[in-house]
């Protein structure tokens, strides 16, 4: 958690917040979210510690929205819905509210993604070489060195010289996702499933099962194994998923896509590309394995385990 999701976390709070937000969050951040689960399906569980987290939470949001002192340096995005909060009258304990609402969307899925995207990475040394051979001619050749690329515009990493990088992302995110979409029909159709056609009738509900499409052989041979490549072989196009005409939907479709998606494939080739290019990651010498799968996860899969790596600096020479 602390080699991925932690520094993910921080990174993205200073960058959408603003320098002034408080830093030392992530530890009530995961307690809630480890939380999250249980509050949206009603179960029974011991809320004490998550519930004392997001208070602390909301205590220092509060905070950071009364002072207000956002930085010119840190970008339009904080200042702009502060500025939207005096404009609608927003009280600062519901405007904390709404804050840490965001957080939650931008932070959850995201962060868990990027774990199993380490994980699998791990779990499968040759996909890891290729991956890290990928982001070492990227730095080496189109950006010359990685610190250029960290400061490169996001659009210039949509890039074919990532194309095996971003595969493994979609592949993670195909493996992980568990989210399930459920609409209403306000109309009799035929909704057509391959061969078969299936009659709807208006007030009727719809549920589609995310992980069953994924999951389904016939759409994604070997679907319960990790196969770092099955989208890179596709014709790489500027601005669109590699998913695009494949049944996918771990960012949604349709009208209701997620709103962030570009920001979270971007937040996640970056946390990989850091990690991978600066650090030899191994298992530890008692061996590898794949966590646990948490019986209560949403959005994406949580995990039962925390897992520990060996981690040390690459020789790079001088130039990183």
């Amino acid at each position: 958690m602390q080699l991925t999701q932690e520094p993910l976390y921080n990174a993205t709070n200073i960058a959408l917040l603003g320098s002034s937000f408080p830093v030392d969050t992530f530890s009530d951040f995961h307690t809630l979210d480890k939380s999250v689960p249980y509050r949206f399906s009603r179960l029974p569980f011991w809320s004490w510690s998550s519930t004392n987290a997001r208070q602390r939470l909301l205590a220092l949001i509060v905070d950071y929205l009364q002072r207000g002192d956002v930085a010119e340096s840190d970008g339009r995005f904080a200042s702009g819905f502060m500025e939207a909060f005096r404009a609608n009258d927003i009280q600062v304990l519901d405007g904390a509210r709404l804050v840490l609402t965001f957080m939650w969307g931008v932070h959850s899925n995201t962060m868990s993604t990027s774990f199993w995207l380490v994980a699998s990475l791990l779990a499968d040394p040759d996909a890891l070489a290729r991956v890290r051979a990928e982001i070492d001619s990227a730095v080496e050749g189109k950006f010359t060195n990685l610190e250029t690329l960290l400061g490169a515009d996001p659009d210039e990493l949509d890039d074919q010289c990532f194309a095996l990088l971003t595969s493994a992302i979609m592949e993670t995110m195909r493996l992980t996702a568990l989210h399930a979409a459920v609409r209403l029909a306000e109309c009799d159709f035929a909704l057509e499933d391959g061969d078969r056609t299936i009659p709807i009738k208006k007030g009727e509900y719809v549920f589609g099962n995310v992980r069953a499409v994924h999951m389904d052989e016939a759409n994604y041979p070997n679907a319960h194994k990790f196969v770092v490549d099955r989208f890179a072989e596709r014709p790489y196009r500027k601005g669109q998923l590699q998913t695009e005409d494949e049944p996918f939907f771990s960012l949604g479709g349709g009208r209701h896509i997620c709103k962030g998606r570009w920001l979270a494939i971007y937040e996640i080739k970056m946390t990989a590309i850091i990690l991978f290019r600066l650090f030899e990651i191994s298992p530890p010498a008692s061996g590898w394995y794949l966590p646990r799968v948490h019986g209560r996860s949403i959005g994406v899969i949580h995990t039962k385990d925390e897992v520990f790596v060996q981690v040390r600096p690459r020789q790079l020479g001088d130039a990183e």
